[in-house]
């Protein structure tokens, strides 16, 4: 997006907010404190993991059995087990993917910050960079989050100084159904913007920036609540078991490494053809959808113009279904369970195309495997494996691999991240390494790569923590290494603390009440470009838009 093209210092901004970012969308980069997801209705919530790319094909060893017999007289549909497992599963990745939303925005400036936003009232981060190759100030960037417990206001302050110049700082503030946002540009008006009152309340839960960027990405719904996912999971299901005789489903057992430990799991899968299979994957890319979090992590990039994104992701694959012979589809559909549900895979396909979704989530403590794995008709895809292992004692070894593709399987994002961790309740010691590849999105662009180390410590005393880090992160582009050094302090305190809003004078600000005159108001693209570019672009968007 040209209007957010950034020069002079905030070239340094743009690299460590992309490297933020990268930790944010990449959960807890592999060996951090997990993230608790949200409390859902449905009983016995839990996490599950398989390493797959996005490959359909089953590799792991499997023998096909008969459904374990139960101490009931009546022995139980493996048609029932399957629905009960699938639900659970998809309860676990409403609550994960939201949660991560949260996560990847409050990690920007805060690497290894544990993502609890509803009960932290106070984060402040301070970021000092520096460039060992370049005769530049150093630049300081200073971000302070703050949460009301009591009325959910909410209110995000970014500041950046670079040597002896006057600090910048711009900042969005929520309050009710408003929304402030004060530019660090001078020159630039305040805009208050209002919405509406349930998309409001739908938010409150949420940190100030995952406001903005919801309110960003369509402000015309309310955020799905819990209750609301869980009636959307049983609709589907419904609608899939009226279109499945009992003769569709296979049961067998699976030899899986999951957080570094060999287990057998029990796998039941689901076969359908034809317009059956065109029904139960259009509704299940259909009901992912309905998830704001999910939607927005499949989108790729797809440049189709200066400043034009094109359809990817769920949106893809619902517009592209139509277009396939219901008479060549087929449908898979997989459920996974450990001593519970832990995961679940769907790969549709025809002859020349094919869909493919890897839900997996599995915790043991601070032990886990994450898998969110993603293919579209179109040959996008985004995959994030995320594993930690225990060494033993409270030694903890992760890997991250995340790649994204656009249309067409052109590589276009892939990060690895590799950690050593030492992790207790109160607190962490984490030494990562990193590397980062992003693909030009047109011929004005080149192909950037990052590689860099961090260093991360926190201690927790009652509700709050206090975390530092250091590292160096290396910038590679085709004329030039540009290596930035950086040290981050944080604060975090559970108790809430007073800030002050800015006051809006109407005949000196702009307000506005919809999307489009929104944009309009922070020079930004048309809010249908802004949904459809990719998840990195918009977050660090949703930052510099109070800036520009």
């Amino acid at each position: 997006m040209s209007s957010l093209k950034i020069h002079g210092y905030y070239r340094r901004l743009c690299l460590i907010l992309c490297v933020a970012i990268i930790a944010g969308i990449l959960s807890s980069c592999g060996g951090l404190p997990q993230i608790v997801p949200a409390d859902t209705d449905r009983p016995g919530h839990t996490h599950t993991d398989h390493t797959d790319k996005p490959e359909p094909t089953d590799s792991v060893a499997s023998e096909t059995e008969k459904p374990d017999p139960t101490p009931e007289s009546t022995p139980i549909p493996e048609s029932r087990r399957f629905a009960e497992g699938i639900g659970q599963v998809l309860t676990d990745a409403f609550g994960k993917s939201d949660t991560l939303t949260a996560a990847r925005l409050d990690f920007l400036f805060s690497p290894g910050l544990p993502a609890d936003s509803e009960s932290t009232g106070y984060t402040k981060s301070t970021v000092n960079l520096t460039s060992p190759q370049e005769d530049t100030d150093n630049l300081i960037i200073i971000m302070e989050s703050f949460h009301s417990a009591v009325n959910s206001d909410a209110a995000s302050i970014v500041s950046i100084q670079s040597g002896s110049e006057v600090a910048q700082s711009g900042g969005v503030y929520f309050t009710g159904p408003s929304m402030l946002i004060k530019s660090g540009n001078v020159e630039t008006p305040m805009i208050l913007h209002t919405y509406d009152s349930a998309v409001a309340d739908s938010l409150q839960s949420l940190p100030a920036l995952a406001r903005f960027s919801f309110v960003l990405s369509g402000d015309t719904e309310p955020k799905l609540s819990a209750a609301a996912w869980n009636e959307a999971i049983d609709t589907f299901l419904t609608s899939l078991l009226s279109q499945a005789a009992e003769s569709d489903f296979a049961t067998s057992k699976e030899a899986m490494t999951i957080a570094g430990t060999e287990m057998t799991c029990a796998a039941s899968t689901l076969s359908l053809a034809g317009n059956k299979a065109l029904s139960v994957t259009r509704g299940f890319a259909s009901l992912l959808r309905q998830d704001p979090s999910l939607r927005s992590m499949f989108i790729t990039s797809f440049k189709t113009g200066e400043d034009e994104y094109g359809i990817t992701g769920l949106d893809g694959v619902l517009r592209d279904i139509d277009t396939l012979p219901a008479e060549e589809l087929t449908v898979r559909f997989k459920l996974i369970a450990a001593d519970r549900p832990i995961g679940m895979r769907i790969y549709a396909a025809t002859a020349q195309k094919s869909f493919f979704v890897e839900l997996l989530f599995y915790e043991d403590g601070f032990a886990h495997q994450n898998n969110i794995v993603f293919r579209g008709f179109d040959g996008s895809a985004m995959s994030i494996v995320d594993s930690s292992t225990s060494m033993g004692g409270d030694s903890y070894e992760g890997q991250l691999i995340y790649e994204s593709l656009s249309p067409g399987k052109i590589p276009s994002d892939s990060a690895v991240v590799a950690t050593q961790s030492t992790l207790t309740e109160n607190s962490s010691d984490i030494q990562a390494e990193m590397t980062f590849y992003r693909a030009p999105e047109d011929a004005e662009e080149e192909a950037v790569q990052l590689s860099g180390y961090s260093n991360y410590s926190q201690e927790k005393s009652g509700g709050d923590t206090f975390g530092y880090a250091s590292g160096e992160i290396t910038v590679s582009s085709s004329d030039e290494d540009t290596t930035l050094t950086y040290e981050m302090n944080l604060e975090q305190y559970e108790n809430p603390v007073a800030y002050t809003v800015p006051e809006f004078l109407p005949a000196a600000g702009t307000s506005t009440s919809d999307r489009t005159a929104l944009f309009a108001a922070l020079s930004g693209p048309d809010p249908e470009t802004f949904s459809r570019a990719p998840l990195t672009i918009r977050l660090l968007a949703s930052v510099m838009f109070l800036f520009i």
